[in-house]
């Protein structure tokens, strides 16, 4: 029985060596990469967790039954939601990281879209020195949305090495560019982890800048900014 399982491990990790040549850095914690890479929906209890069955009744049109009072469930949760916050803040800090049990990417999905934001405040910063506050947020908001992100996981095949509950022909192609996206963010941030913000940065901006979309954009912004400068200055 552990042949098979023990079979498709070597085999998979064969092919995140593959993965580790497109993103161009090697991780030396292979377990790290191939967290990055687990959706939520991978579990090998596949049909037996709540998502697996709330999805199911929801694909066959079936409404989802609310018990008891709104009212009372909210308030439950914003107790619940406030003692979990009162708990994390009375910890202790720590020099080392608590291991997490947590076998899927959503904590480092977590970790990777702030790097992700910041690496692009950062690069927006510099390449749009006469932008003000709002048309800089307005090209961050483009750049990080999930639409764009799952391009950018496209170029690097993120599809072909992401372990997922179903594979491309068997989902809707919205969940699995959102999917790309999420682990996408997963990978910069498993990438900041092991490696360092500098090795994120190369592997974002490599890839944003080979972007030929946000190169198109770039140019018509400049060409924007020249139109308005030579117009001002003809008024005058």
């Amino acid at each position: 029985m552990m042949l098979p399982v023990l079979t498709h491990h070597i085999r998979y990790h064969q092919c995140l060596m593959h993965l580790d040549k497109l993103i161009g850095y090697t991780f030396q914690d292979r377990c790290l990469l191939q967290l990055a890479m687990t959706h939520p929906s991978h579990h090998l209890n596949f049909g037996m967790n709540p998502d697996h069955a709330r999805n199911s009744l929801s694909n066959c049109g079936i409404r989802q039954p609310k018990y008891g009072d709104r009212k009372v469930h909210h308030m439950h949760m914003r107790k619940k939601g406030i003692n979990t916050l009162i708990n994390i803040m009375s910890r202790l800090g720590q020099d080392d990281p608590t291991p997490s049990r947590i076998n899927h990417n959503e904590r480092l999905e977590f970790l990777g879209d702030a790097v992700v934001e910041f690496l692009t405040s950062v690069h927006l910063y510099y390449l749009f020195p006469s932008l003000e506050e709002g048309g800089l947020a307005t090209y961050r908001t483009a750049i990080v949305q999930n639409q764009h992100l799952a391009m950018l996981a496209k170029k690097l095949e993120l599809d072909r090495f992401m372990l997922y509950a179903h594979g491309p022909d068997l989902c809707r192609e919205s969940d699995l560019r959102h999917a790309m996206a999420n682990c996408f963010e997963a990978l910069i941030g498993a990438v900041y982890l092991e490696g360092s913000l500098e090795e994120a940065k190369q592997l974002f901006g490599r890839l944003l800048f080979n972007d030929p979309v946000f190169i198109l954009n770039h140019l018509i912004f400049q060409l924007y900014v020249i139109t308005e400068d030579f117009l001002s200055v003809g008024s005058l």
